[in-house]
Parts: C-alpha cells; structure tokens; sequence
C-alpha cells in the first residue's frame, strides 16, 4: 500500500448519476406503460365476442389478424376490474 493513499471509493460525477437516475426512471415508466396497455387490451379481448366485426369487415376471429380497429374495440370493451383480472 502506497503512504498517503486513501481507501475511499471512486465516487461517479452528480452529472453521470442523474443521468442514470432519468434513465432508470425512464425505464421503469415505460414499462408500467407497457404493462397497463397489454393488460388492458387483454382484458379487451376477454370482453369481446369473437367473430366481432370491425371498421374495414375484418372478423376477429382464431387466427384472423388484430386489425388497429379491433385494438379500438377491445379498448372499448375493456374495464380496470377487468384488467386487474388479467394480472392474476
């Protein structure tokens, strides 16, 4: 060990830290955004009947793509009990 040296540790610049500290905040928002939009548009989809028909005539159906017009009914039909159901 050198004489005089310090056994403190590095300490990261405030600038770097509150940079990681918007990130970290970023990250997590985006994922509680994320979160309520799947859970809602599942319970959206638990909500709707299939074979429910949309804007453009496209069935919502097995197999049968999710047009942004059934993103707009599911949303329509979905409820927060609903959607705290699809958390479980």
């Amino acid at each position: 060990m050198f004489h005089g040296a310090s056994m403190r540790p590095l300490e990261p610049s405030n600038q770097l830290e509150s940079t990681a500290r918007k990130v970290l905040v970023g990250l997590i928002l985006a994922s509680l955004a994320l979160l309520v939009f799947v859970g809602l548009l599942e319970a959206g989809h638990d909500a709707t009947k299939y074979g429910t028909i949309d804007s453009n005539g496209y069935p919502l159906g097995f197999n049968d793509p999710i047009t942004l017009g059934h993103v707009r009914i599911m949303f329509g039909n979905a409820t927060w009990s609903g959607f705290m159901e699809s958390l479980e």
